[in-house]
């Protein structure tokens, strides 16, 4: 994420109290929304090269917060599958 320490332990509470209010959610689902409140990604690329992980996981899981309506996708590139995506509100 190339954040101070003090960021990321900020970043990683947000996950928890994420995770504790929504149980649906694993952490990486949670880290994702997360990742938008502390603006370390608002596409799905960006975001699993900011966490050093699998684009193909954060494409899952970006699905499944659309499914549970915790986000809603804002653009997709088809041939990289890159997707743009907000918090819905």
């Amino acid at each position: 994420m190339g954040a101070q320490t003090g960021d990321i332990d900020a970043f990683m509470a947000e996950v928890e109290r994420i995770s504790v209010a929504d149980p649906r959610l694993n952490s990486l689902a949670a880290a994702i929304l997360a990742g938008l409140a502390f603006d370390v990604a608002h596409d799905s690329r960006g975001f699993a090269r900011a966490l050093g992980i699998e684009h193909a996981l954060v494409l899952r899981e970006v699905q499944c917060l659309q499914d549970l309506e915790r986000l809603t996708i804002t653009g997709r590139n088809d041939r990289t599958q890159r997707c743009d995506y907000a918090a819905i509100a």
